[in-house]
């Protein structure tokens, strides 16, 4: 029977639901009108705007590609969609204020195409990076290039103290690969390197729609691979690296670990999986999905970005669809945290299930109540916090068992902190 520790909102009890608009729309169509409304849940980064919801009318009435219409958009009421009944005070009260900045924000008037999609996403994500906290000074933070299949390849390097030999963590942004950069993670990893010791080499890999599969992969591994063969440089030892990712960052970094193990290395001690995305398919047909959909994700944009990313390319790759993959023996142990009310929830406990299932170490914590991306949001969800901090002692514990191996030592390290955690074996 699959184990997972639940942290946060005790079984049973309720919540609050999150905020959603409701707008009610007129189309003005060959002298006729057509009066309709719709719930739009309000995502923080990608605001469900008025022309997906004339896009998905049209269709369902039959209007043709080209048809020319005129709308008009009255926003009646804020309101709770009854299914959502877990979701953790502190996460709720950010939804509420997403959907009240909603309200305020100019609306664009017209149609915007996908390029103007992505660049507003890409400009709206950056609006979440206080909710990290406030940037902490890191001992050293050094900005580099590396050579990268596709062209010179960015990363940034946090080193917590004045050591060398430090254990090293490869870590990927999260953005559906296709926005996110180094500073949307920068305040956590500040946080996470402080916390954990560990010296942390973050990637700015390339996004799709410009580079898709399998850019972001290759450059991914690139990193991994040039950490390992260059740690001496930047007083890391490639003995103890790491890696890990936050939603498609996660994907990226257990995909890294299977291209590493088939082309025989390099060695990755752990991987950290954070609300990770793991299959490449827009089915959307599990239990989270289905009680989920626009907390934060919706289904419309996370197709959108599969498509952009993926185009025609076979979902079944093991890359693409790690969940699917035929083959997830002889991986590095797994790290795995989802949050309750996350529409990826219950694709990446199953994945943990994959994993346990191929005879690899899987720690799974299931954080009840929180929402996709909670990881990123210290600064105002305890959760949060937590998340970071239970990353950090992991960190620690791998490096010291790994110091006690070193030194002949085999009595395993016992967790002495907050987290009784359940791991696989």
């Amino acid at each position: 029977m699959r184990k997972v520790q639940h942290v946060g909102l005790a079984q049973g009890k309720k919540a609050a639901h999150p905020f959603v608009i409701r707008r009610e729309y007129a189309i003005q169509f060959h002298q006729a009108d057509i009066r309709f409304s719709k719930l739009c849940p309000i995502s923080p980064c990608f605001l469900k705007v008025f022309y997906h919801i004339i896009f998905e009318k049209r269709c369902t009435s039959g209007f043709s590609a080209g048809t020319l219409f005129l709308v008009t958009e009255h926003l009646l009421f804020l309101e709770e969609p009854p299914m959502h009944n877990q979701i953790n005070p502190q996460a709720r009260a950010l939804l509420r204020q997403w959907a009240e900045d909603a309200v305020n924000r100019p609306q664009p008037a017209h149609p915007l195409t996908i390029p103007e999609q992505i660049a507003a996403s890409r400009i709206g994500f950056h609006r979440l990076d206080p909710l990290a906290g406030e940037p902490e000074p890191v001992w050293r933070i050094v900005q580099r290039t590396l050579p990268g299949p596709g062209g010179p390849l960015p990363v940034r390097i946090y080193q917590p103290c004045d050591t060398t030999g430090l254990p090293v963590l490869v870590y990927l942004h999260g953005g559906g690969c296709t926005i996110g950069d180094l500073d949307t993670i920068d305040r956590p990893l500040r946080q996470l390197s402080n916390c954990s010791g560990w010296l942390i080499v973050s990637v700015d890999y390339r996004l799709a729609p410009e580079h898709p599969f399998p850019a972001a992969w290759e450059d991914a591994y690139t990193v991994a691979q040039w950490v390992a063969t260059h740690a001496s440089e930047i007083n890391a030892d490639a003995r103890l690296l790491a890696i890990g990712g936050d939603s498609a960052g996660g994907l990226l970094a257990t995909a890294t670990t299977l291209i590493a193990r088939d082309r025989n290395g390099p060695g990755i001690a752990l991987q950290i999986l954070i609300n990770p995305s793991t299959s490449g398919y827009a089915d959307f047909d599990t239990r989270s999905w289905q009680d989920y959909d626009g907390v934060v994700l919706n289904q419309a944009e996370v197709k959108r970005d599969l498509d952009l990313t993926y185009g025609d390319q076979d979902r079944s790759h093991p890359w693409i669809s790690p969940l699917k993959a035929r083959n997830l023996a002889h991986l590095p142990p797994a790290l795995i945290l989802t949050a309750g009310c996350d529409p990826l929830r219950d694709e990446g406990e199953a994945y943990a299930d994959r994993l346990k299932q191929a005879g690899v170490r899987v720690t799974l914590t299931r954080y009840a109540g929180m929402i996709h991306g909670f990881f990123g949001f210290a600064g105002i969800l305890d959760d949060g916090k937590t998340a970071i901090d239970q990353v950090a002692q992991a960190l620690q514990q791998l490096a010291e068992q790994r110091h006690q191996n070193c030194c002949h030592h085999t009595q395993p390290i016992q967790d002495s902190r907050m987290y009784h955690r359940s791991v696989w074996r």
